[in-house]
């Protein structure tokens, strides 16, 4: 996992072409003006997913990872907790391969998400998204780039 300011971002371009369109992207637009929806950047290679929620607790919070897409995680209002975890430490308990999901048991370390901090995950990456800090919900405005791998 990377997490790394926003303006730090062309030092990730060398993961290739696809991560670098997301990246700009993120850097080129403003994601609170855009409606809640899926954008396409680069066709289904690399695309937006805007989210507007209330952060949670962390029992309703999953640990997850994905196969065919890396995502690039930015919180464009509010602040959460985004939590990591190498998936060797982790138990695998609920696959849905149709949706690229993978769900986990098992402990991870938060991390505060909030102003141009992102984080990009790849698929060694177990993480859990949305979590409450302090499980205090608070609005949020997420941007998620997800990047096809391979």
């Amino acid at each position: 996992m990377i997490i790394d300011h926003l303006k730090n971002a062309h030092l990730y371009y060398g993961l290739g072409a696809r991560f670098e369109i997301g990246l700009k992207y993120l850097q080129e637009n403003d994601i609170s003006k855009m409606e809640t929806g899926k954008y396409p950047i680069d066709g289904d290679d690399v695309y937006i997913l805007v989210k507007r929620y209330d952060s949670f607790p962390l029992a309703e919070c999953k640990l997850e990872n994905h196969h065919l897409y890396a995502d690039i995680q930015m919180v464009v209002s509010g602040k959460e907790y985004f939590c990591y975890a190498p998936l060797d430490n982790l138990k695998m308990i609920d696959p849905h391969p149709e949706n690229d999901v993978y769900y986990f048991e098992g402990g991870c370390e938060p991390i505060t998400l909030t102003g141009d901090l992102f984080a990009l995950v790849l698929p060694d990456d177990g993480h859990m998204p949305e979590r409450a800090i302090d499980e205090v919900r608070e609005p949020i405005v997420k941007a998620v780039v997800k990047v096809r791998l391979g």
